[in-house]
């Protein structure tokens, strides 16, 4: 687990609140702990590609090979092409 002090807030001026259910929000304004509070306690939370919990391990690694070629070449229509051929 990480020190204490970096599981604080470091951003609270843009907005940002840590998905932390153990991080200090008390520098945050009240709407942003009410978000965080929110979040939280939320009975479902979206999954996430990038963390793996969205797709399968194949699927994600298609997914990011296609969005590593699309930086490569800025080829919108190939990546395109790549990142309906994931799921497949």
């Amino acid at each position: 687990m990480a020190p204490r002090r970096d599981r604080s807030c470091s951003t609270p001026r843009r907005g940002r609140f840590p998905p932390r259910g153990d991080a200090d929000v008390s520098e945050l304004s009240q709407f942003q702990q009410d978000q965080y509070d929110d979040f939280n306690n939320a009975d479902n939370q979206p999954p996430s590609i990038q963390h793996g919990l969205a797709v399968a391990p194949p699927i994600q690694t298609n997914i990011g090979s296609a969005f590593s070629g699309f930086l490569e070449n800025y080829d919108a229509a190939t990546t395109a092409e790549q990142l309906v051929g994931a799921f497949q």
